[in-house]
């Protein structure tokens, strides 16, 4: 088995679930800006925010669009597919978002556990598609930013996974050496195939049990099983 010294962890729904956090997250915009009558399907809102939200991810990581852009657009959209057109609307949903989702504790079961036996073995790093400042805020309020050396943002590398670009300056900003070190993640085109197409081995923690053909190092189904491959 190979000896790893460095652990890359994606952050969204790997470590931090992103998922149950925008849920409550927006529970609490719309009891906050009295919501429910004017979006009276809150699932509806939930499921089109987040086709909106990976759509407007993978432009950004593509240049495609600036971080502004991002933030607002995908509310906006959002309300005009729910037939609502308010550009305050988007404005303030989107800045009660900002404020409020990073403050969200949420995290992956066994997240805790599998973190306390990787950190005195391991350095361990965050390798996130993400505003540093948000990321970093999820980190400390979820309460495993100690068990990191570092943070690596897509707006620090100026390059968002899976570009082999923001492998390589991973890499280098903490001198770690490609074969020493194991990406983990939970998004099967921007996490592993990018780790793979860069070189180096990967976990895909498929917790969603899609099925796939792709040739990966390691795959778990629970973050736990991170402790027999480590």
């Amino acid at each position: 088995m190979t000896e790893y010294n460095n652990i890359y962890f994606d952050l969204d729904n790997t470590l931090w679930d992103f998922e149950a956090n925008a849920r409550d997250a927006f529970r609490e915009i719309f009891d906050l800006h009295h919501l429910w009558n004017t979006i009276t399907d809150f699932e509806k809102f939930i499921e089109t925010f987040s086709v909106y939200n990976e759509q407007l991810w993978e432009k950004y990581g593509l240049g495609q669009i600036k971080k502004e852009a991002l933030r607002i657009e995908r509310f906006s959209l959002m309300l005009h597919r729910l037939k609502i057109s308010d550009n305050n609307l988007s404005r303030l949903i989107s800045d009660a978002y900002l404020e409020i989702m990073p403050q969200k504790s949420n995290t992956i079961r066994y997240a805790f556990e599998v973190l306390e036996y990787l950190k005195p073995k391991y350095r361990l790093f965050i390798l996130t598609n993400g505003f540093h400042k948000t990321q970093s805020a999820k980190l400390k309020n979820s309460g495993i930013q100690h068990y990191f050396s570092g943070i690596i943002t897509s707006e620090d590398a100026h390059w968002s996974k899976p570009d082999r670009r923001i492998f390589e300056y991973a890499l280098k900003s903490v001198n770690a050496k490609k074969s020493e070190s194991l990406m983990v993640g939970d998004d099967l085109t921007v996490d592993i195939l990018g780790a793979k197409n860069f070189g180096m081995d990967q976990v895909f923690f498929n917790r969603k049990m899609i099925s796939h053909h792709m040739k990966i190092t390691y795959e778990i189904n629970q973050l736990n099983e991170l402790i027999m491959i480590l």
